[in-house]
């Protein structure tokens, strides 16, 4: 409930007073005109199933290229902005407005469809000219993965969806306005064919496969039977490069770590607490040895201290250390970031009489690893 009443990307409903409407006699008379329906209204044809229907609701018209389109209504001597009458586009004066992107520059037979649009649908299978080519397409259910941790409960977006309006630098005078999705952990940029279709870029369809750390979450992330801790894969970017053995950075480190402690007594003693109880509640334990030709990595270590909490410290296992331009971090794949928002946390102070804060004691050591990553995660430390 913290989480959900402090995070600005979630939408909540007041209930506030509510005022009941004052009766009021309604003493007018109402009278209702009928209205007859001639069924021979001239409705423009479908060109392609030669039906009583416009183009703006033929779904196979609209699920073709652009090009596509252009040389069906060239054929036909239709007008490319109206979709309609049988003239130039520069003699049209029609009044059109574009349901999908509310633009009058085209109707919406003419718009160029964004990348996840079309209803989910894969194939396309024989259309029926009774219901504007739509009778047999099958509606799928789209469900969108969320990074978080909500699991679909209360309504939120960790995407960054943006309105963009793009347009080809060799062509300042055609513009597009899409949906485009920013994703900095992604090493490709993808864009639908429609859009290459629209600016007239000619380019090669390529096979893609994509993850994410979401996904890897979903299904590798379990919980113990004995202990019922969460045992949490490391999220390995695929194909990536092998970690160099950095034992040597590791005791260069150790051993000027060490140094610091020797000087500081105070420092040297909250240390030594902190890596007792670490071993104590079972968070680490002795490396085994280690089999020949294995792939190896060794995070060092350094104390930082709260400035509210000076007889506390904190070791950081410095996971983005780099050896041969390598680190642990350049090999996984990261999450959003889901701090919560400063500004969203005080305006929601006062949504409620009281505020709670709390804090997880060492929540991320809590975490399982399995055997084989654990390799990745050691640590060298001068015995005391």
């Amino acid at each position: 409930m913290a989480e959900v009443m402090n995070d600005p990307s979630f939408d909540f409903e007041f209930s506030g007073t509510s005022h009941e409407p004052r009766n009021r006699p309604n003493n007018r008379n109402v009278s209702v005109a009928k209205t007859e329906i001639d069924n021979n209204t001239n409705t423009p044809k479908c060109i392609i199933h030669n039906a009583n229907h416009s183009l703006d609701d033929c779904r196979v018209f609209r699920q073709k290229t652009l090009d596509e389109r252009r040389s069906l209504l060239k054929q036909h001597g239709i007008c490319f902005r109206c979709c309609v009458s049988k003239h130039l586009r520069k003699d049209c004066h029609e009044n059109i407005k574009c349901s999908e992107c509310k633009g009058t520059s085209h109707t919406t037979a003419m718009h160029v469809f964004k990348i996840g649009s079309q209803d989910g649908i894969k194939s396309k299978p024989e259309a029926s000219v009774s219901n504007y080519g739509e009778e047999k397409f099958p509606k799928e259910e789209v469900n969108s993965k969320c990074t978080e941790v909500c699991k679909g409960g209360v309504g939120k977006s960790c995407a960054k969806i943006v309105l963009l309006d793009i347009l080809h630098a060799q062509k300042p005078n055609s513009r597009m306005r899409i949906y485009a999705i920013i994703d900095e952990q992604s090493n490709s940029s993808l864009v639908h064919g429609d859009i290459l279709d629209y600016f007239g870029i000619e380019a090669e369809s390529r096979q893609y496969s994509l993850s994410s750390c979401s996904e890897l979450m979903d299904t590798e992330m379990k919980r113990d039977d004995d202990s019922h801790n969460w045992i949490a894969p490391l999220p390995f970017k695929p194909n990536r490069k092998q970690l160099p053995n950095n034992r040597t950075q590791a005791l260069h480190r150790a051993r000027s770590f060490d140094a610091t402690l020797r000087k500081d007594p105070v420092k040297r003693q909250h240390v030594n607490e902190f890596m007792t109880a670490l071993f104590e509640n079972g968070h680490a334990e002795r490396a085994p040895v280690l089999e020949p030709n294995s792939e190896c990595w060794y995070l060092p270590l350094f104390g930082i201290y709260h400035p509210q909490k000076k007889d506390r410290i904190r070791i950081v296992f410095d996971s983005s250390a780099k050896f041969q331009g390598l680190s642990l971090n350049d090999v996984l794949m990261t999450g959003p970031n889901l701090t919560n928002n400063l500004l969203g946390v005080l305006i929601r102070f006062r949504t409620e009489k009281v505020a709670v804060i709390a804090d997880l004691q060492q929540m991320f050591y809590s975490f399982y690893v399995r055997s084989e990553p654990q390799r990745l995660l050691t640590f060298r430390l001068a015995r005391e």
